[in-house]
This record gives structure tokens, sequence and C-alpha cells, in this order.
């Protein structure tokens, strides 16, 4: 087979046929011919549709039977001309299933295919013939109100050289969620959705949509965010002679601790760093545990600025002795 394909093509180079206009028109045409044909079959595909539960009045939906994740897969039959648009261009389609509509078994809705159907918007011209599920169970109770903070669920990619000041933050910091109170007990806190920033060399805001992974169980109020935050320069800064602080007491004559001034190198934002002096960088060690070493070797506490990293310390450890008195 590779070798008649490879003769065909020698003898078309040697022709020179593909440097010919006519030749590109009819191969444009008989392509053309093949889509329209093709396109113009009847098949058979699956399609996924926005589904939207719109529950009773004064109700929201606690629990449904499957895990749909806003959508519901339908069989449908049609042309390819059809199809393609549905799967590829369409917009509009979705599954709108309002449960006044349906008569309740006590808290209980069945929503069964032939809801799905009715529920179809968007779509024309084609034949919907299963859904699945076939049917769902849908558990109402009564609705409520919860406020929860946002948790910006961003990656950020710096660009070589450059560094997040502090962390990633969003406007408004809280989101309002309506719901079944039994649902909003368990919930202390929303994500928006995955979002990705790559080589980012400046401050940055955006807006991003909040995650809609219940949006058939759960409302939100806003729907989208700003999310936020403070790219710099990415710099170190070094200080000499850090002293030793011992917190919580005084030390007795016979205990000796050294040494007494470290070196610290801090590492974040440029414009940043160029605002921290010495005094602003505490090295301690407590008093108690200074007290009842037995080992001789302690760490110390270093507390810095905020929006800053520790990038080294010299010396790490504290050595402790103790002075026993000069026999006579």
């Amino acid at each position: 087979m590779l070798n008649t394909l490879k003769i065909i093509f020698e003898k078309i180079t040697k022709l020179g046929w593909y440097k010919k206009i006519s030749f590109w028109v009819i191969i444009f045409l008989a392509i053309s011919l093949w889509m329209y044909i093709t396109l113009n079959e009847t098949y058979i595909t699956t399609l996924e549709v926005p589904l939207n539960i719109v529950p009773p009045k004064g109700r929201a939906i606690e629990q449904l039977e499957q895990q749909l994740n806003n959508f519901i897969s339908v069989e449908i039959e049609g042309s390819g001309w059809y199809l393609f648009n549905y799967i590829h261009l369409n917009k509009t389609k979705r599954c709108n299933v309002n449960l006044d509509n349906i008569t309740p078994d006590g808290s209980l809705f069945t929503v069964s295919s032939l809801d799905f159907q009715k529920g179809l918007e968007g779509i024309h011209k084609i034949i919907p013939r299963r859904f699945y599920p076939p049917r769902i169970v849908i558990t109402t109770g009564e609705i409520g109100n919860k406020q929860v903070d946002i948790k910006p669920d961003v990656t950020l990619k710096v660009k070589d050289g450059f560094v997040l000041v502090g962390g990633i933050y969003t406007e408004p910091t809280s989101v309002l969620l309506t719901g079944n109170k039994k649902s909003l007990e368990e919930i202390n806190s929303w994500k928006t959705m995955p979002v990705e920033f790559n080589d980012v060399n400046s401050s940055f805001s955006y807006v991003v949509n909040l995650s809609d992974s219940l949006g058939s169980i759960i409302k939100l109020q806003p729907d989208n965010i700003k999310v936020y935050g403070e790219i710099q320069q990415y710099s170190e800064v070094t200080f000499d002679d850090i002293e030793l602080k011992i917190i919580g007491g005084h030390l007795p004559s016979n205990r000796i601790v050294s040494p007494t001034n470290f070196r610290v190198t801090l590492m974040g934002g440029i414009e940043h760093l160029n605002k921290i002096n010495a005094a602003d960088i505490e090295l301690s060690v407590d008093y108690d545990k200074v007290i009842n070493d037995t080992i001789g070797v302690l760490v110390p506490n270093l507390k810095i600025p905020p929006f800053t990293k520790i990038m080294n310390v010299e010396p790490k450890f504290i050595y402790h002795k103790i002075m026993l008195p000069k026999s006579i």
C-alpha cells in the first residue's frame, strides 16, 4: 500500500499537477462534495446538555439521587449538519425542569425522561431518543442562606526574576449561598473555578467565575469575583548582627548561650524589602527552654516581616553551657 502511494505521489510530482490552480480547485470541490454528502446522512450520537432544575417556591434542592454535574446526556438522531451545530456551535441548548410541574411524593420528586424531553430548549430538527440517566429522584427541603469565605483556586506562574508578594486575594472575600439548609450546614468555604495564569510579571487583577459544581442545588450571589495580587521583582537582603533575645526572664550568670548575634538573609519583592531594617527582625529563645535544656543545643525562634521568606540564618543553632563553680 505504501509503495503504491509512493508511486502515485512520484507521478503527480513529475507531471507537476499540484502546481496548477485547477488541481487544487478539483481537490477542494471533491472534499466539499464529500462533506456535503457525509453531513446529509443521518447519525446517532450523544449530546451533553446543561441541566437546570427549578425547585418549588420556598423550597430548595437537598439531594440528587445521582451526581449530574449540571449536565444530562441525551442520545439524539439527526442529520450531520444539525448534529455538528449542536455539538460544536450551539450555546443556547439547555434542559430546564420546573419541579412545580411534577407531582411530588412527600418531599421527593421523580423526574422522568418525558420531563427531560419537555424541558429541552434551543434544540430543533433532531430526535431525542434516550436520556442518561433516564430518571432522577430529587429531595427538597427548607430554603436557607449562608455567607462563606471564597477560596481562590488559582495556579499562578510568575516570570523568572519576579515573585508574588503576599497571597492571591479576592474581592469580595465572601459569597452568599442560597439552598437547602441541611446542605449548607456542611459548607464553610467556596472555591473559584480553576484558573491558571502564566508568565506574570506585574500586579494583576482578573474576573473569574465561582465554581458551579453544585449549580443545580445551590445558587451563588455574586457568581463571579475579582482575584488580584501584587507582583514585584525578586530580591534578597542580608542583615548582620541580629541580636539574640531571651524571652521570659533573665538567665543566671552561670548559664551561657552563644552565639549572641546572627546573620539573617530574607527574600521577597524588592519594593517590600527596601522598607525593612534590622529592627523589624526578632531572633529569640525562650527562657524556659534554656533552663530546661539538657542537650546543649537549641534552635532560635525567628520572626520576620510579613510577605518575606527566610533564605538563610547563620549560625543555625544556639549552644548552651552551664558553668560549674570553681572548687576551692
